[in-house]
This record gives structure tokens, sequence and C-alpha cells, in this order.
């Protein structure tokens, strides 16, 4: 892990960490006992440009020598008894070449 909770103006990432020499950008959800949604429905394309213009910030600011980078998001529902399910899901999206992220 390189950092977490990562704030710019274009908003926060929540952990940033190395993956070889990738440089892995990851939203992280938690919720309670709630069976009736999935989780990763939070991140939708409105969250995800925000990550990405965040992360471009990031790279902007440190200049980090990668081979590449990944957007990650990982789930973490808490349930009544027991251990969290936890879901790490690698590479949930991408930036498109032609999207504006300012």
């Amino acid at each position: 892990v390189v950092e977490t909770n990562y704030w710019s103006r274009s908003g926060e990432i929540d952990i940033v960490f190395w993956d070889k020499n990738y440089l892995i950008f990851a939203e992280v959800k938690s919720s309670g006992n709630h069976g009736d949604y999935y989780l990763g429905l939070r991140v939708d394309l409105k969250k995800q440009k925000r990550i990405i213009a965040t992360a471009l910030d990031y790279m902007s600011k440190r200049n980090p020598t990668v081979s590449g980078y990944r957007f990650d998001v990982i789930l973490v529902q808490r349930i009544t008894s027991g251990k969290p399910k936890i879901e790490h899901i690698k590479s949930a999206f991408m930036v498109e070449e032609d999207e504006n992220y300012d």
C-alpha cells in the first residue's frame, strides 16, 4: 500500500497500491447486511469518472514509474455473524480514450 484516502479536487481514492510494476487505484465499498442489492452498483459511471480524474491528478503530482495502472473495486459486505464477505474485482473499469475526466 502506497497511500490511503488520497484527495484531490476531483475526489478521493481509497487505496493506492502496487501489484508488481502496476499501480492500482482501488475503491472500497462496504455495507451492513444488505442482501437486496449488489454493492458494486454503488460504483456507477459518475463515481468511476471521479476516481479516474483523481488518479490522473495523483499520477501528475507523484509521477510514479509504472508499467501500467488499473482500477479495482473491493467490496466488503458485513454479515451478522462471522467474517465479512470480501470481493476484490480487478480491472473493474477502464479509462476511455475519448472521455473528458476534468
